[in-house]
């Protein structure tokens, strides 16, 4: 009698069942036997361990990995997140800080740890999805960015390093919008970007803008960071 196998996702349980099917007495009947649970990070993380730094999509609660690789203790993961109108709170326009919702080309954070702490953090902008590792990345426009693209990110707790790396991931990328952009680092990256066609010249010109229309951000010719996912990859494990 053929059988097949089928994966049920369940929350946050995954089950293997042995699925059987036929006749028997002129009458159909069908068989599921489980064959095996296990939690969806534990496969996660296996199928991260398996292949390296080959293309696959875990999803997190907010974005996507994309990318991975490892290399004794340290190991760099590529954070895909798809065009979306996001809050932030920025301190730029003014001194107070203050929530915005700002539109946001495809964003790809790119996230270092070291013996499962974190080392740095990098944005990237692109105006399509990353298709491949060697996809260019582009700069991004936010304050608070050094000139070699890490992130400024002060003190960071809150991070258990014994975490699987989607846990590590999905905690990052949280912590990295609920952050508050300021007027730190203003010249690297974020007065460049003004003097770009059609680019905002300030956080409340770019919520405008976002709420007439939030595409307008994906016409942006962001400036090249002459660099790949794949070359972050291998800068990463270093």
């Amino acid at each position: 009698m053929p059988t097949r196998t089928q994966l049920v996702i369940e929350g946050n349980l995954i089950t293997k069942t042995e699925v059987e099917e036929g006749e028997s007495g002129g009458r159909r009947f069908r068989r599921e036997t489980e064959v095996a649970t296990v939690k969806l990070p534990e496969l996660l993380d296996a199928l991260v361990e398996a292949r390296g730094d080959e293309w696959f999509v875990p999803r997190l609660s907010n974005g996507q990995i994309i990318a991975h690789k490892t290399a004794g203790s340290r190991e760099v993961a590529v954070i895909e997140f798809a065009p979306a109108v996001r809050r932030i709170i920025e301190s730029v326009d003014q001194s107070d800080p203050r929530a915005r919702q700002l539109a946001f080309p495809w964003v790809y954070l790119v996230a270092s740890f070291a013996g499962g702490g974190l080392s740095y953090i990098k944005p990237f902008f692109r105006n399509e999805p990353a298709g491949e590792v060697s996809a260019e990345l582009n700069w991004s426009n936010f304050p608070n960015v050094y000139s070699d693209g890490r992130l400024c990110t002060g003190s960071v707790s809150g991070c258990d390093t014994s975490w699987p790396l989607a846990r590590r991931s999905d905690w990052l990328a949280q912590m990295f919008w609920d952050s508050q952009f300021n007027r730190d680092l203003l010249s690297e990256h974020w007065d460049p970007s003004r003097k770009l066609a059609t680019h905002p010249q300030s956080f409340a010109e770019w919520e405008q803008m976002s709420a007439s229309d939030p595409s307008f951000v994906l016409g942006i010719g962001w400036r090249p960071a002459g660099t790949t996912i794949r070359q972050e990859l291998d800068q990463g494990v270093r």
